[in-house]
């Protein structure tokens, strides 16, 4: 039998010790060869054989949107049988089973499966990232197109409205292994392109939802942001572990201490720089004034109820054991737009927002310093 591993435009990956490491196949004889039950088609004219389990399915299908399959399948060479004709000689794949199997998923799809995959509560994620991967790897654009598309929405979906997904989907339960790998991935298909920088950004989103829910540890999400360079990604993952932290006093000490972290020395001091100047930057937003909006009726009492607002929900609010500003500007936020509180108007929420927005746009800055500047004329 003639193994054949067909040509790629892109490595196909797996993750190693944090390393991507590119896929090699192994058939294991040892290992019964089965029929796939729902691929094997009777009338297929075309046998491939993933790992331990056996295809049969329509050439010509493989053969659309210019894929490589096109090119593939090797023609006979004088009395040579042609390969693929057989169970007893398949085309060989070296691929993941669960990914061919969503790629026959697609091609023999009804219009009503499409259809499904615009809804975050019938989308099958799990088989639309198994034939994004595929996809990618034997060209066949229009369905990568497709499921980037679809991931890049429901990925958004999932951390903007995670009540609209079943309790099992994909993007809830699959392992951080997975989300690692993924997320390598797709940083580097085509990195140049706002499409897969959207992609990259959605996921990582996704990862950061997840932390911030289950209560995982942050660091093998860490490790990954800071490999890829994701730099706003690792600032939130920073200071999602610096929120969580319960500060201790020591027994016989004025002193307090922190719990482990599961952090390596080297982002301790990064975590750490980070709480600093925050701390730094939150004392200072006290002295902010409001600044005047053009529909406030009366300016003077709202800067008022604006600094009163400071003394009445900060000091309860924000412990720097479990320093979180981000949280106690959304209280703060809640409160100056109840109307009870009397006297704050439109310039004291405009005032928390900004504070809000700005936090949020340098929270990098704090963790990780500033960009390094770029000299035009270098």
């Amino acid at each position: 039998m003639e193994y054949l591993e067909p040509p790629r435009k892109r490595k196909r990956n797996d993750i190693v010790d944090g390393e991507v490491h590119e896929t090699r196949g192994r058939i294991t004889p040892e290992k019964p060869i089965v029929r796939d039950e729902m691929f094997y088609k009777e009338d297929g004219d075309c046998v491939i054989r993933v790992g331990a389990v056996l295809f049969k399915i329509h050439r010509n299908l493989l053969n659309r949107d210019a894929s490589a399959f096109s090119d593939m399948f090797s023609l006979p060479q004088g009395n040579e049988r042609t390969q693929g004709d057989a169970d007893e000689n398949p085309l060989v794949l070296y691929d993941d089973v669960d990914d061919f199997r969503a790629l026959c998923w697609i091609i023999y799809a009804l219009p009503t499966v499409y259809m499904e995959q615009y809804q975050a509560h019938t989308a099958n994620i799990q088989n639309l990232i198994s034939l994004n991967l595929i996809a990618q790897k034997y060209h066949f654009e229009a369905h990568e197109k497709f499921t980037r598309e679809l991931l890049c929405k429901h990925c958004h979906t999932f951390v903007d409205s995670p009540g609209k997904f079943r309790r099992d989907n994909y993007l809830r339960i699959c392992p951080e292994s997975r989300l690692n790998f993924l997320l390598r991935i797709f940083s580097m298909t085509d990195p140049t392109t706002s499409k897969a920088s959207s992609l990259t950004l959605a996921l990582s989103n996704v990862w950061h939802l997840r932390l911030e829910k289950q209560g995982e540890p942050v660091s093998l999400a860490l490790e990954v942001g800071e490999s890829l360079g994701l730099r706003d990604f690792v600032a939130k993952l920073y200071y999602l572990q610096l929120s969580r932290m319960d500060w201790m006093p020591l027994e016989n000490s004025i002193a307090f201490a922190h719990p482990a972290t599961g952090l390596s020395q080297r982002q301790e001091v990064i975590l750490f720089r980070g709480s600093f100047s925050l701390i730094f930057w939150w004392s200072r937003m006290r002295l902010k004034i409001a600044q005047k909006k053009f529909e406030c009726p009366s300016f003077h009492g709202c800067q008022k109820a604006w600094e009163q607002s400071w003394d009445f929900w900060i000091s309860p609010e924000l412990e720097f054991d479990n320093f979180n500003p981000i949280d106690v500007m959304e209280t703060i936020e809640e409160a100056v737009s109840d109307s009870h509180y009397a006297g704050i108007t439109l310039c004291a929420i405009n005032a928390i927002q900004e504070m809000q927005s700005d936090l949020i746009d340098s929270l990098a800055d704090h963790f990780l310093g500033p960009l390094p500047s770029v000299d035009p004329a270098a």
